[in-house]
This record gives structure tokens, sequence and C-alpha cells, in this order.
């Protein structure tokens, strides 16, 4: 998927329910459709996912200086699911849950787990290029140490930050 206009990146989705090696998904500022709809921003072509299944909104508080992240199911058949702190929820049509670093997502036969990239808390005025070149995506367990940065090092995930000249490893 392509980089939407003016907006930044906000966090990703990884699967291993789609391949072995694992399936990456960026997501963005603002909102970002999931569904087996082709037009979808995260597309998971699959007839258990419903054309349009969910949205994730990633919206910067005024309060503070980051972003709120809400999974809301966009009235799917088969409903959408979040699994936090060992209570999995099923949400149906409105229905919102807050995704927190390592949230897990059920949509349809697809686990995806959700990691959190706050460049508005980091004070990035635009979001670093990020260059993954099919890496094998570690699993994450809710106990693993390191968070977003320790996950993008392992991924080799390579970022340059405004004003820098050479790409660096996060």
């Amino acid at each position: 998927m392509e980089k939407p206009a003016n907006r930044r990146l906000a966090g990703v989705l990884y699967t291993f329910s789609s391949s072995k090696n694992g399936k990456l998904f960026e997501i963005f500022e603002g909102s970002n459709s999931i569904g087996s709809s082709p037009q979808a921003q995260i597309c998971l072509a699959h007839p258990s996912v419903s054309n349009n299944h969910a949205v994730i909104y990633a919206i910067e508080k005024n309060s503070e200086k980051c972003l709120d992240f809400r999974v809301v199911d966009a009235g799917s058949e088969t409903g959408t699911f979040v699994i936090a702190e060992n209570k999995k929820i099923q949400l149906f049509a409105q229905d919102k849950a807050p995704l927190d670093e390592r949230t897990k997502i059920e949509i349809g036969l697809f686990e995806l787990v959700f990691l959190p990239i706050d460049f508005i808390q980091q004070g990035y005025q635009q979001v670093p290029s990020l260059v993954v070149d099919n890496p094998p995506v570690p699993p994450v367990t809710p106990n693993q140490d390191g968070g977003i940065k320790q996950l993008l090092k392992e991924l080799s995930v390579q970022s340059q930050p405004p004003g820098q000249q050479d790409g660096t490893t996060i």
C-alpha cells in the first residue's frame, strides 16, 4: 500500500495468518479501512472478512502530544474481536475499542497485532521513511520487553528522521 498523501505513519499491524513469513500493514494518521475489498487500505482477501469490515482510527489528542488509537467494527457480518489484557471482546456494528501496544485484533480468520509508532510524541514533524524488504516478523508475546523500537530493530527497518542524511536503524 502506498502512503496516503499528507498522512503520517502512526503504527503497524502484523499477522502470520496469511503466510509463514508474516505480513506487515501500515497504519496512518486518520482512518484506515480494513476489509476484503481491494479498495480497503488494509486488504484481507478472504471470505471470512467482510468487504468493509473495520476501521482503525489514529487521531491526535488535542490536550496531549500523542495519538489515540481505536478500532471500530464497520458493520461486518462476523464482528471484530479485540484481545487485550487476556480479555476477548466482540465488537458489532459501530462498536469501538481502544488499541494499545500489542493489542490483538481478530478479523475473520486473521489475527493481527497492533504496534503504535507515535512520532508526534517523539517530536518529528515528518515521518521517517521506512524500508522493509519482506523480513520474517518475529512473534511478539505480551511479556516481551523493548516495545516497537525493539521490534523495528529486529525487522531491520531503516529510519531516516528529517534532517538526517544517512539511514539509522531504530
